[in-house]
């Protein structure tokens, strides 16, 4: 969206402050080449005095074009000092020799549930935190070295590892210990892949699937042990139902004792509803359920509904898919995930959120108007060119200009 102005209230992310480069980055939102050359950017002054100090110190450094941060690393920063919570340094460090373990790469979900188990609730929330951020980290590795295993084959396992590591970025912004401790890291990895590989298991199929050694694994076998009894009937519902022991992966470890009202929200996502309805049932199915102690409102269907639906839960179902093989069940999946991304059942909902209608509602104020539920992207678009003043007169209270202007 061409946007011409951009208000910075404060400069900061909770108590973080942000650095140059993101501000840098803030401020590039505005002014769009061809549509909006020029914007505004205004910065708010602040009663808290730090927090007007930062806006201040980051409007100097823009007005004196003050070059960006150095670029740094995720993957070094996986293996440097972290603190355990953000906001209180005082809470301590966790350093990379406390969770480069073999006990930790070979299950950290585990390790984690062993080493919180025994803490308070604050603590347990803190390294919950960090050290998932962690394994989230240890799963990309994994999944790296399963993508360029044929690599890593031509010659001596560890050796060509050990070089795979040198040529990254990471190793030009990492102290000696840290940096010995991520080419052990990525070596056990890389016997753990090896074992796998001994064992018959597809290392460039269990690769596709974009996660870690572990999910691939317990996707591999609920194929191996379900794959003739599941995904048999078109019904969407049902096909969630049959897939829900992958997809239950995503929902937050804090919040897995509330599995059931995901999977009802998720039903009620690809039926087409729009965010005040799902939050009606929700209230109406689960009153009590609030999840992580917060007032239940709106906002947060919405969240669910783009986070864990449209992103974490379609990372889960492409993993899925890459292990079915049966062409029938895999065009089912492959409905799904398009239901799943867009939350519009209807193929001619979902033709019209493709060529720019992005918006639910609208999409199914438009779907209905036409009164055609499987039309083409050619129907569609000849649909909305000879009705154009008559959609725009019916629903041009709810179509922003700029899409009025240019959407035909």
């Amino acid at each position: 969206m061409p946007i011409k102005t951009i208000i910075i209230t404060s400069v900061g992310n909770g108590e973080l402050e942000l650095n140059n480069r993101d501000t840098i980055n803030l401020a590039g939102r505005v002014g769009r080449a061809g549509v909006v050359n020029e914007g505004n950017i205004i910065f708010m002054q602040n009663i808290n005095p730090i927090s007007d100090r930062r806006s201040r110190t980051a409007l100097n450094n823009l007005v004196d074009e003050a070059p960006a941060n150095p670029l740094g690393s995720s993957l070094a920063s996986l293996f440097m000092r972290t603190a355990v919570d953000s906001y209180d340094n005082a809470t301590g460090y966790i350093q990379a020799s406390d969770w480069c373990t073999p006990e930790f790469l070979d299950d950290p979900l585990k390790w984690i549930s062993n080493l919180v188990k025994d803490v308070s609730p604050k603590q347990a929330k803190a390294y919950n935190h960090v050290f998932l951020e962690k394994a989230s980290g240890v799963w990309k590795i994994e999944n790296y070295l399963m993508s360029i295993w044929d690599v890593i084959q031509e010659g001596e396992q560890e050796a060509n590892i050990e070089k795979v590591i040198r040529k990254m970025f990471a190793s030009t912004c990492i102290q000696d210990d840290e940096f010995d401790l991520m080419v052990w890291t990525f070596k056990y990895l890389g016997e753990k892949i090896s074992s796998l590989a001994v064992d018959g298991y597809d290392i460039l199929v269990m690769s596709k699937m974009m996660v870690g050694i572990n999910e691939a694994l317990n996707v591999e076998n609920f194929v191996d042990s379900n794959g003739e009894s599941i995904i048999e009937s078109d019904d969407l519902e049902q096909l969630i139902i049959d897939i829900w022991p992958i997809l239950r992966t995503s929902v937050s470890v804090r919040n897995q004792s509330e599995e059931n009202l995901y999977r009802f929200l998720l039903i009620e996502w690809v039926k087409g509803k729009s965010y005040i309805e799902i939050f009606e049932s929700w209230k109406l199915e689960y009153p009590e359920v609030k999840l992580s102690n917060r007032n239940l409102e709106v906002e947060r269907v919405y969240i669910i509904c783009s986070q864990v639906f449209q992103f974490d839960m379609q990372l889960k179902l492409t993993a899925l898919m890459e292990a079915i093989t049966d062409p029938v069940k895999h065009a089912r999946l492959e409905k799904l995930q398009i239901v799943m991304k867009t939350g519009l059942p209807k193929k001619t909902e979902q033709v019209m959120y493709e060529v720019g209608i992005s918006d639910r509602i609208l999409t199914h104020l438009l779907c209905d108007e036409m009164g055609v539920d499987t039309a083409d992207r050619q129907e569609v678009l000849h649909w909305l060119r000879m009705n154009k003043e008559k959609i725009i007169e019916k629903f041009g209270n709810i179509i922003p200009e700029y899409f009025r202007n240019r959407m035909w």
